[in-house]
């Protein structure tokens, strides 16, 4: 809003200056000296010297008296921001405000005191009274940040939801994230199939795609907020949201979270290993972070900068180790462990949050001594996970958002998409096979610390654990007499067997450095994966194995379809003797559904028509089904004879309820559609204001 007003727009030291400052007192630095001042806002070097160079008081009287012409002009606020003479730092004085008329009572959500956020054309009565709140709180938080004499005071916690663009989705489990004064709101949102990053003002509710970011996932802001990082297509990138495209910063195949640090550089996941370190600028990501596997450490993930200079991050691993660990970024060997609770933490105005169960906790956290202190208090309830415990949420300044849980269920559907059945109990379900009479279904699950294994009997509904491995088990296939599982894990990633009936246990079938995903187990005992390679991307390999999933004696691995593009997701015709394989690739620039001969494969025939992901026959070979990029499950004919294939137009059949980045759908022998739902229907992102009240 300041920003933004006539006496500021244009004034970019001024901007710069005031931003420094309210974060300063934001985080207890309280006023800051001439020199820091001159150094971090205006670029001066360390010789730095303001004795000779008056650039800071300068530009102190400059936005002292700028803050005065705005608010001669300026809407009534619950704060004022004050910059007192002789001190290089900004309080926040509260006003008395008008009183703001009552909004009529079909206008109001259900439950008292929570007000529907909508964006201004919608009702600009909402509009001016979501403005108000937002003033007040960000004054509201400002104040509490300092110690307070008595309980704290101010506008109470106002709760609401969401909302986005129509026709615009957002998938909260590839990241949500505020910038650190809660102004503006990045998503990962998806608009007629197609994935993006967009970002939203969380004063005017106004959102907007940023253009060049398909595929993007796990966003975090620069520290100013005029910048955002993400990883998509196998690379770190940064966007300048002033202008220009989008950078590609580094290679970054897998990554697990990150942030950004005031001197410029960017540190993240890799996800199976450590941290990594690289330049805003870009190049060569070297090693910050590593665990520990003597001391039974697995990966880092998530990382989190403090105002410091220190990192917090997630250590995966054996529970005697396992938690969120702080680092001096110059010295990140020397690690302390500050909470042992499993699951990610994140910081935000003082405090770490983190997830108990499904509610989502803060507790004072002093950063510059490493410590917490008071309780912990409950702030959000019903909050979502990602894999490993992550909880998806973000909070910035007085704002707090999160995704709120609910799980899903596993249901059967025909082919007009009605309910038939449920198959299990709801869940937060990541991979999920039917096996081949449909009778069982091979699921993992997201948890913790580790993604669990489960067989789940459709016909009562019970649920087994197969097993436990860390790094993402899952991907499962059944082998084609349905007594045995093949699925994706291990620090490797590699594939993995065990008996459908929990016997044996698991065991690894195969060695590579490379991730594997199994994808179809043919008839007469040919396994078809993907591997990814640092050169060629996804590969579909094959390998003879028994009836138990073990490699034949003297059989060994090799690449069955290796491009430059990617290829995946391969499924066998049916049949003992499969004569085609359906697969994924993106030759073409956009993910497609292809059919080649096998075992030969000369030559390729492109069946879907406008994007398309995850192939699927039917059990007489008849029809393949795919995903189209709006979600609808798509159905193509399939006409065989002496040796050729021929294929219908795509149709549509019904909307996949719930739109997920991997396994979406199966299929029964008698043609029904095992899909995942909502499990009480759709969940929106609650947002929270003024949450400190309820941390403090």
């Amino acid at each position: 809003m300041i920003r933004a007003s006539d006496a500021m727009s244009r004034a970019t030291r001024s901007q710069a200056l005031l931003r420094y400052l309210v974060q300063a007192r934001l985080d207890g630095t309280g006023a800051v000296k001439e020199y820091t001042a001159g150094v971090e806002v205006f670029d001066r070097g360390t010789d730095f010297d303001p004795k000779t160079d008056s650039i800071v008081r300068t530009e102190a009287n400059r936005l002292r008296a700028r803050l005065d012409k705005y608010y001669q002009t300026a809407e009534p606020a619950a704060f004022r921001i004050e910059m007192p003479k002789g001190e290089y730092s900004v309080r926040f004085v509260p006003v008395v405000l008008p009183a703001v008329p009552a909004l009529p009572k079909d206008i109001g959500a259900p439950g008292g005191g929570e007000i529907p956020v909508a964006p201004p054309h919608r009702d600009y009565r909402l509009a001016a009274l979501a403005g108000v709140l937002a003033c007040a709180a960000l004054g509201a938080w400002a104040v509490l940040r300092s110690p307070p004499a008595a309980p704290p005071s101010g506008p109470v916690p106002v709760r609401s939801q969401l909302v986005v663009p129509e026709g615009v989705e957002i998938d909260a489990a590839q990241g949500l994230a505020l910038t650190g004064d809660g102004s503006t709101l990045a998503f990962v949102g998806v608009r007629d199939g197609k994935t993006g990053l967009w970002i939203r003002s969380m004063q005017s509710g106004e959102s907007r795609l940023l253009a060049g970011t398909d595929g993007a996932r796990d966003p975090f802001w620069s520290p100013d907020g005029r910048s955002i990082a993400y990883a998509a297509a196998g690379k770190l990138w940064r966007l300048d949201l002033d202008g220009g495209p989008a950078i590609a910063l580094c290679a970054a195949i897998t990554t697990t979270g990150g942030t950004w640090s005031r001197t410029g550089d960017l540190i993240f996941s890799v996800g199976r290993g450590g941290l990594r370190r690289v330049s805003a600028r870009g190049g060569t990501a070297e090693r910050f972070a590593e665990p520990d596997p003597s001391r039974g450490e697995s990966s880092y993930r998530w990382p989190v900068m403090l105002p410091d200079g220190q990192v917090i991050f997630h250590v995966l691993g054996d529970r005697a180790v396992s938690g969120t660990y702080s680092a001096r970024v110059s010295d990140p060997t020397r690690r302390v462990r500050i909470l042992e609770e499993e699951g990610s933490a994140f910081f935000s105005s003082g405090h770490l949050l983190w997830l108990r169960g499904d509610t989502l906790v803060a507790r004072a956290f002093d950063a510059e001594k490493g410590g917490l202190s008071g309780e912990a208090r409950p702030v959000a309830r019903t909050v979502a996970t990602g894999p490993f415990g992550r909880a998806l949420a973000s909070a910035g300044g007085p704002v707090l958002l999160h995704a709120q849980a609910g799980g899903d269920i596993l249901t059967w559907a025909d082919r007009a998409g009605q309910h038939l059945r449920a198959a299990g109990t709801p869940g937060s379900y990541l991979t999920f096979r039917p096996s081949p009479r449909g009778d069982r279904i091979a699921v993992s699950r997201a948890g913790t610390r580790e993604a669990d294994l489960w067989i789940v009997d459709s016909q009562r509904n019970v649920s087994t654990r197969l097993s436990v491995l860390p790094f993402g088990v899952g991907f499962p296939i059944w082998s084609p007499g349905g007594d045995t599982v093949v699925f994706r894990g291990g620090e490797a990633r590699n594939l993995y067997r065990a008996r459908a009936d929990g016997a044996a246990g698991e065991q690894r079938i195969t060695q590579s450095e490379n991730p594997q995903w199994p994808s179809d187990w043919s008839r007469n005992g040919v396994l078809l994966y993907t591997e990814q390679s640092p050169e060629t991307g996804r590969d579909l390999w094959t390998v003879k194995v028994n009836s138990e999933g073990q490699p034949e004696r003297g059989a060994s691995a090799s690449p069955w379809l290796r491009t430059r593009s990617h290829e995946f997701n391969g499924r066998f015709s049916p049949g003992v003797e499969p004569k085609w394989v359906a697969y994924q690739s993106d030759e073409s620039g956009q993910d497609e559904i292809y059919v080649r001969g096998f075992p030969d494969a000369p030559g390729k025939l492109q069946i879907s028509t406008a994007g398309g992901a995850t192939p699927e026959w039917s059990a007489d070979g008849k029809e393949i089904y795919y995903v189209s990029p709006k979600g609808i499950l798509m159905a193509v004919d399939v006409r065989s004879a002496a040796g050729s294939v021929s294929f219908s137009v795509p149709r549509e059949l019904f909307p996949l309820p719930v739109r997920a980045p991997v396994e979406r759908y199966g299929v029964s022998p008698g043609g029904e559609f095992l899909v995942r739902a909502p499990a009480g229907g759709a969940r929106p992102i609650e947002i929270v204001v003024n949450w400190l009240r309820l941390a403090d």
